[in-house]
């Protein structure tokens, strides 16, 4: 009789065991994710006065399960990601109301995976391609089920729900990932996680300890988002918010310290969200020395800037480009040639769209300057901002043929209608700053004239 008692508690336990067993499900692609457009590495200034403890769970619907499926990416980009935004957006903190809200993972699943059924895994990137592309319909109207195939009806529930873009917040081997989300979280935007995920992470509980050895292997990925963070708590950890269910961690949720999110965590993404149609706008570009002093400035009309002195060859200088809404930045430079270049975004990765509050980029960083060449006369530098994204290489061919004798004629015939250089924008006198408001595709111009002798 004790034989067979300790056999159906062994049966038990396996059942138990079984029943406890997590999912993850996310492919891992560093190709693909180096070649989304990351967000513009920021002046050292911009962090110092981040707050020590951030938490966007009062926008957060109720962990989902995916149970048994491998659909983290889904759970985590529509479900949870997707959702949180739109909360913080319509400042929805109600929880019955925020769950009544919460998007469809399987509308996002069932066209990212390669094969039928619910147990390959898939790519974050593909997913927010998708919630750009097509959207995502409300979970009400789509409940989960991996074998619903997308009709029409769930295309027209998606479309109203799309989301503008997304972008990477640092490379995949990067040292030091925890400023870049740090910041993103005091903006209020939830941040997308791809993680490494260890053994240990199933059974972890308020705060995940990694074991020792498992530092040195390689596992499986696994989708999540960060909500928070607190530099107080664990030496400084992230809030993460699993699609595992509310039985798993601390109600679904758990801490990561920040380093072992530095170790273990390979990719960061930000969802860019719709912009309204009416929006307000502030901006400024600053000419600095190497000596550290500003290079002054006077204004001769909206838009236009001249340098009050003159400037020989291989002046060195920095520049500061701000905002401090969000809008899309580019900066060009040219002089009496007609040729154009860009400046800003520097390199082929980084994303021109400015998200936050208060954005400074150094150019070309805070440890370099730029010189001014052989080339005497007029040099132009000039930063466009705009209510959506612009071709900026397009707009630079036709700037170099347009009509005009001096740059800022060619500009506003280049952009027509779309450079915004009216009263709704109000232009300091001694300082190349704006402020105002846009709609539709408004663009905003600082024009800064420097001489050259």
């Amino acid at each position: 009789m004790k034989s067979i008692i300790f056999l159906i508690l062994v049966f038990l336990q396996g059942i138990s065991l079984v029943a406890q067993k997590r999912s993850t499900g996310l492919s891992f692609d560093d190709q693909a994710y180096a070649a989304i457009p990351i967000t513009a590495p920021l002046a050292r200034g911009d962090f110092d006065n981040l707050p020590s403890s951030i938490s966007l769970k009062a926008y957060a619907p109720t962990p989902g399960n995916q149970g048994q499926t491998g659909t983290c990416v889904a759970w985590s980009s529509a479900f949870h990601a997707r959702s949180i935004a739109e909360s913080i957006k319509l400042n929805r903190t109600n929880l019955n109301e925020i769950n009544a809200n919460v998007y469809a993972p399987s509308f996002v699943y069932n066209q990212i995976r390669k094969e039928p059924g619910c147990d390959k895994g898939t790519f974050i990137n593909e997913a927010l391609e998708l919630l750009a592309t097509l959207g995502v319909p409300k979970y009400k109207d789509l409940p989960f089920d991996c074998d619903k195939v997308i009709n029409e009806r769930d295309l027209a529930g998606a479309s109203i729900h799309k989301i503008e873009g997304y972008k990477a917040l640092f490379n995949a081997n990067d040292n030091n990932k925890i400023l870049p989300v740090k910041k993103s979280l005091a903006e209020k935007k939830p941040v997308l996680i791809g993680m490494l995920c260890p053994d240990s992470f199933f059974d972890a509980h308020e705060a995940w300890q990694p074991k020792t050895e498992e530092y040195e292997k390689s596992f499986g990925g696994h989708a999540m988002v960060t909500i928070g963070y607190d530099d107080k708590l664990y030496g400084g950890a992230f809030l993460i918010m699993n699609s595992w269910g509310t039985e798993w961690g601390n109600s679904g949720f758990i801490w990561i310290r920040y380093t072992d999110f530095n170790h273990f965590v390979k990719y960061a993404f930000e969802m860019i969200e719709k912009q309204p149609e009416e929006r307000k706008l502030e901006g400024s570009l600053e000419l600095l020395q190497s000596d550290g002093k500003s290079m002054p400035l006077k204004k001769v009309s909206n838009a236009l800037y001249l340098t009050t002195a003159s400037y020989s060859s291989g002046t060195a200088f920095r520049i500061y480009i701000s905002n401090n809404q969000p809008a899309y930045v580019y900066s060009i430079g040219s002089d009496l040639t007609k040729k154009s270049y860009t400046i800003f975004p520097h390199k082929e990765n980084i994303s021109p769209f400015l998200a936050y509050t208060k954005s400074t980029i150094p150019l070309p960083d805070e440890n370099h300057y730029v010189r001014m060449d052989q080339q005497k006369g007029k040099d132009y530098l000039c930063v466009l901002y705009s209510a959506t994204a612009l071709d900026i290489k397009g707009l630079q061919k036709q700037l170099e043929i347009a009509d005009g004798n001096s740059f800022f004629e060619r500009l506003k015939n280049t952009l027509g209608e779309s450079l915004i250089t009216s009263n709704k924008i109000n232009y300091e006198q001694e300082k190349a700053r704006f402020s105002g408001s846009i709609s539709g595709n408004g663009i905003v111009a600082i024009i800064i004239e420097i001489d050259h002798q």
